[in-house]
């Protein structure tokens, strides 16, 4: 497997110009990884069943033992202590295949910091190290990978059970991993241990077969606790299984607990689903390739050398590179180079100091038009317009701009570009880089415009509901974790106003300001002030308005795709379509996702997410929830996005 360049990441501690390895497949996961970082300090010993690339990645900082059967995959890594340990089958207690034990006994170390189940392959099973645990010390924490699968899980609650703790599982789905550990172990570093009892956890009850049982349990935890259960499929199960989570419980400690309560009065099967997301970990790896860092100016025009290319900025008169601090053009060339360019922010100290006033990435479109209407009115606006010829169109926006320069005193500056191009040099179509090159032309002008914080219109079906139809802790993203230290570094904190808000929101805030005839979402449309009405986002957007739509081979694409494309609004919006008597209109009765969702209670939408308003930078906090309070309530605790989550089988 080749190692490729990825983007640098942040630590808990700030910005780390690194880059790491490719994860997945069958190496350990980023996610795994990150965690492993998180619980043991450098200098550590790991032993790890199954080798991989992972392994490669854990020797940069700890001890690692690798007991590995395929002599292919005996020293891989230069720096790990291979164990060669042939398969072997046993016949007692019952027929099984695992590591030749007296190779294990033999060179294992005694005293692990951790253990990693990643092996033998799945396809031969993990199974038999059940049988095997006597071979090392279990006394430590262990870790299962693949914890997703039937196998895997059965394997973690099993050893859970011998050791006589939860297993507590991250990153749901099909690479989920779990861990088994007890509250006081030493091995854990007690950063960890405040980051779980700082963080939110939930308990998954199951697998259970009959749902008539699961209904029962369902009812007697409702009944005895008060809590909020939920009933969903059993992921990557295809007996058709049900399992019961719970609500959220803040802190390891609390969600422990009440695990332990169920299994001391119930024979089910009882896990801790966490929450918590540790930060992307660095991996020092040489860059393949080098970082070109040369802007120039030339009259009014901005120009940057990439490694491929050659890319342009035309900016307003009165702009000057001379007087333009050097932060803001590294991050702008972070946000436009870091996916292929590696160490970009290496070595480097930001100082950048503070402006006096927000700058706002306007597209034109609705949700961009509702967080400029929470802003302060002196909120400066720039629009990124592409200078070559493309399937987008600028009429729509130039139309609202031009409107809002008559009849509301705001101008908008438009900044011609043709960074969009570069994804071009890798094989991919025209667009923005990274989520931030969006707004690089505000980066940009943050000095010029004397900008204090950076805003675009990212509504909460971008936000918190991750790929739009599951919820996740936005605060804990890598999204969050990776931008939000970098902007405050620079003076440029992170402003997105409707972060808490659905499109039905952002929909509603802009027709309410007179504005919905003028923010079009639509970007095919050539004459102003019309929709194409045959793309994806007229059918989702401009129904909520009650446009009209036709039938496309895009949005018959998109109805049929699993998972379904923004999920829960598109379904709002499929529900803003029902005829008189609460029907699905003719026209959507053919897809089967549809029908499937019809009745789903998304009102919650119409409410804005408190929690959002915390991300807020403090000096704007306030006059952003007067506002908001203008146009709708708040969720009301317990959140109903909380444990969101359309397709639970279905692993990103």
């Amino acid at each position: 497997m080749k190692n490729t360049p990825k983007p640098m990441a942040l630590d808990c501690d700030g910005i780390l110009g690194v880059v790491d390895m490719e994860f997945g497949g069958w190496a350990i996961t980023q996610q795994l990884y990150n965690l492993i970082r998180t619980i043991l300090p450098d200098g550590s010993v790991i032993l790890e069943f199954g080798s991989g690339e992972g392994t490669i990645a854990l020797c940069q900082n700890y001890d690692v033992h690798s007991v590995e059967h395929d002599e292919e995959w005996v020293g891989h890594s230069t720096e790990a202590n291979y164990v060669h340990a042939p398969l072997k089958n046993y016949e007692t207690p019952v027929n099984h295949i695992w590591y030749d034990e007296e190779s294990v006994r033999a060179e294992v170390p005694s005293s692990p910091d951790l253990v990693l189940i990643d092996g033998p392959p799945g396809v031969i099973g993990r199974g038999g190290i059940l049988f095997h645990m006597d071979s090392f010390n279990c006394s430590t924490p262990i870790i299962v990978d693949d914890a997703g699968r039937d196998e895997e899980r059965r394997i973690s609650n099993e050893l859970a059970e011998e050791l006589g703790v939860i297993p507590i599982i991250f990153t749901e789905g099909k690479r989920a991993f779990a861990l088994l550990m007890n509250e006081d172990d030493e091995s854990v570093s007690s950063g960890f241990t405040e980051a779980l009892n700082g963080a939110l956890h939930r308990l998954r009850i199951g697998p259970i077969v009959d749902p008539l049982v699961a209904d029962a349990i369902k009812s007697q935890m409702e009944d005895d606790f008060g809590w909020i259960v939920y009933t969903r499929l059993c992921a990557n199960s295809g007996e058709g299984d049900i399992e019961l989570v719970t609500g959220t419980f803040h802190g390891l400690s609390a969600a422990r607990k009440r695990a332990l309560t169920l299994k001391s009065t119930n024979d089910w099967e009882v896990a801790i689903i966490s929450e918590f997301s540790p930060p992307k970990a660095k991996i020092e790896i040489a860059s393949e390739v080098q970082p070109n860092k040369s802007w120039r100016q030339e009259g009014t025009v901005l120009y940057l050398e990439t490694p491929w290319t050659e890319i342009h900025f035309e900016m307003p008169e009165g702009w000057s590179l001379e007087t333009t601090h050097p932060d803001l053009l590294k991050v702008a060339e972070f946000v436009l180079l870091h996916p292929w360019v590696d160490g970009i922010l290496d070595d480097w100290k930001p100082s950048r100091e503070p402006g006096s006033r927000p700058g706002l990435s306007l597209s034109g479109g609705i949700d961009s038009t509702a967080a400029m209407l929470l802003m302060p009115h002196d909120t400066a606006l720039v629009y990124n317009e592409r200078d070559f010829e493309s399937g987008i169109k600028h009429e729509n926006a130039f139309r609202l701009f031009n409107h809002l320069s008559k009849e509301h005193g705001r101008e908008v500056i438009c900044v011609k570009s043709n960074h969009e191009t570069i994804r071009t040099n890798h094989g991919k179509a025209v667009g923005f880089s990274t989520d931030y090159a969006c707004a690089v032309q505000v980066i940009l002008l943050a000095d010029y415009l004397d900008l204090d914080s950076l805003a675009t219109g990212m509504p909460l079906e971008n936000s918190y509901l991750y790929h739009g139809y599951r919820y996740r802790d936005f605060k804990r993203s890598w999204f969050w974790r990776l931008y939000g230290a970098l902007f405050e570094s620079i003076g440029l904190s992170i402003f997105q106003p409707v972060a808490g808000c659905s499109e039905e929101i952002t929909n509603r805030i802009v027709k309410e300001n007179g504005l919905i005839d003028y923010a079009q979402s639509c970007i095919r449309s050539t004459d102003p002030g019309a929709v194409c009405g045959r793309c994806w986002k007229c059918f989702r957007k401009n129904s909520m308005k009650g446009a009209k739509w036709h039938p496309s081979h895009e949005i018959e694409t998109f109805l049929n795709k699993v998972p379904l494309k923004q999920a829960a609004a598109t379904i709002f919006s499929f529900q803003r379509m029902a005829d008189r008597k609460g029907r699905i209109p003719k026209s959507l009765k053919s897809y089967p996702q549809v029908k499937q969702f019809w009745n789903l209670d998304l009102t919650w939408m119409a409410k804005h997410y408190p929690p959002a308003l915390e991300l807020l930078p403090e000096k704007y906090r306030d006059s952003v929830k007067e506002k908001l309070a203008g146009y709708c309530e708040p969720m009301a605790e317990p959140y109903p996005i909380i444990g969101f989550d359309l397709y639970p089988n279905v692993t990103d």
